[in-house]
């Protein structure tokens, strides 16, 4: 199945092939080939099971040929005994290797087909007096066929007119046989040959049919994962920047909280606030003011170390990052990296009053870390347990903030 087949396709596919006629099994060609695609593991567990059943009932079968036929026994044993298994395990090896549907189904009627011309040759040959009841059995090929195997109904129909053909000819063919008994005979088969027909094309119809109400059922789960997916990506996201929104940061702190003291490894806050953010805007405006936003969220995106990292927008011009399996110093290396990044991205800023120097945009960073093993003696032999929680490491974090901008902003301060 190609991709490029989307959902809708399929769906609007599914919902016409549910509205066919009672008469009519193809589906359209995208939805027929998808069919055979997700049909064919068990297609080709079914055929190889009732091939290799079928092969063995055929050799039992030489017992009947020696009482019925004793003058072809040796020909039965060979067509039966040795022939039969052969084709047969060619059969279920090409069955079981070709991706064909076609071919799979062309296997299974031809094996059909030359156990039943098989019988309808021995019936002419032989000079037993039972031809007649020899050739009466050939009508469980057919059942075989049509209800066991279920080839496909096209080939199924094929198959049954093979049979009809090889029964009639045998019944041409031999002579000293009642007329009432050849009447019987060919009123057994063509019986049988109708009977298996419907029967086998109610089932494939069934099967068909539990096919497109499983796929449409699949379809309207897929479209409502996709929908709930979608739905929860705007909920947690920041409409400006993309990045996670205070709602998903206050869902996902705990996990990675827990997470970190579960393994006893640390975890680092850094709180990121944009210098003097509001003289920025009543300089260049609000557009500008977002399109700076944005371009510090593109930067902290790059500077994260991947997806273990929690980047989320807390507030206004304010940024926090949630870095796992990080100590202090290293967390302090990473705001640092961020803040040379925002200031060697040059964006321009407004002078202030108190300098008549060009001035780019910075950040100010507040850094945070809890190891959740506190350093020093052992009570009951065991370590003393951190009490720190999410809500106090970026309290921490964001004292630090504060202080980095009562410094003079522009810094990393740690807590």
């Amino acid at each position: 199945m190609t991709k490029s087949v989307t959902n809708e396709t399929l769906a609007a596919s599914v919902e016409a092939a549910l509205a066919l006629p009672w008469h009519m099994l193809r589906f359209a060609p995208i939805l027929e080939r998808r069919y055979h695609e997700d049909t064919a593991r068990s297609r080709v567990r079914h055929l190889t099971v009732t091939l290799t059943i079928g092969a063995l009932l055929v050799m039992m079968f030489i017992v009947s040929d020696h009482m019925l036929i004793p003058d072809l026994f040796r020909q039965a044993v060979i067509l039966r005994g040795f022939v039969t298994p052969i084709l047969a395990a060619l059969g279920v090896s090409w069955i079981r290797r070709t991706s064909s549907a076609g071919l799979r189904e062309t296997i299974i009627v031809a094996m059909s087909v030359w156990v039943e011309f098989g019988v309808a040759y021995m019936t002419v040959e032989t000079h037993s007096p039972y031809q007649s009841d020899y050739l009466a059995g050939a009508f469980l090929i057919m059942v075989y066929t049509n209800i066991v195997a279920q080839a496909r109904f096209g080939y199924a129909v094929a198959a049954t007119i093979c049979s009809l053909a090889a029964v009639f000819g045998a019944l041409g063919l031999i002579s000293g046989v009642p007329a009432p008994v050849r009447l019987s005979l060919a009123g057994i088969n063509i019986t049988t040959s109708v009977l298996t027909l419907v029967a086998n094309f109610q089932l494939e119809r069934q099967a068909r049919r539990f096919y497109l109400m499983t796929m449409r059922e699949q379809l309207r789960n897929d479209d409502l994962a996709s929908s709930n997916s979608e739905l929860r990506s705007l909920s947690e996201e920041d409409p400006l920047t993309g990045i996670y929104n205070r709602r998903a940061l206050d869902q996902r702190i705990d996990d990675l909280f827990k997470r970190s003291k579960l393994n006893q490894t640390p975890i680092g806050v850094i709180m990121v606030d944009v210098d003097h953010f509001k003289a920025y805007n009543d300089m260049f405006g609000h557009q500008a003011g977002d399109e700076c936003l944005q371009a510090i969220a593109a930067i902290l995106i790059d500077e994260t170390r991947g997806r273990s990292d929690l980047l989320a927008r807390y507030g206004g011009e304010e940024f926090i990052l949630v870095v796992p399996r990080a100590a202090l110093d290293e967390t302090i290396a990473i705001a640092e990296r961020i803040r040379i990044a925002i200031e060697d991205r040059a964006i321009p800023a407004p002078r202030l009053r108190d300098t008549h120097k060009s001035r780019v945009v910075t950040a100010s960073f507040g850094v945070a870390t809890c190891d959740h093993v506190q350093k020093g003696p052992l009570q009951g032999g065991h370590a003393v347990t951190c009490p720190c929680t999410p809500a106090d490491l970026i309290q921490r974090a964001d004292r630090s903030l504060y202080a980095a901008k009562e410094a003079g902003r522009n810094r990393v301060h740690c807590a």
